[in-house]
């Protein structure tokens, strides 16, 4: 497989890993090989660490609609505020509250 396909074939199994976690299907085997395939790109010279990280953000951007550092912060905020009151966690409309 030459270099440019192999980093498209990542790029388009991280997008997979984050439809199918937005979906509310993730598939940990999956995400496990795609991870993989970044490492195997990253031993082989076809990106650097920073590309890889780069990939990733970018296609958790393009399906979120948000960075990963700020998906993980809202995540772990509406888990604060379920564990404290359940009460105000469900006041928070739904759309609000998706993962």
């Amino acid at each position: 497989m030459e270099k440019d396909a192999y980093i498209q074939h990542c790029q388009q199994q991280i997008l997979e890993v984050y439809q199918r976690t937005k979906a509310g299907k993730p598939d940990d085997a999956f995400k496990h090989r795609t991870e993989g395939c970044i490492h195997a790109a990253q031993l082989l010279g076809f990106i650097s660490q920073q590309q890889a990280k780069d990939m990733i953000e970018s296609a958790h951007q393009q399906v979120f609609g948000e960075t990963v550092q700020h998906r993980q912060e809202r995540k772990e905020k509406l888990n604060a505020i379920k564990k404290q009151s359940p009460e105000k966690y469900y006041e928070i409309p739904a759309v609000e509250r998706k993962p």
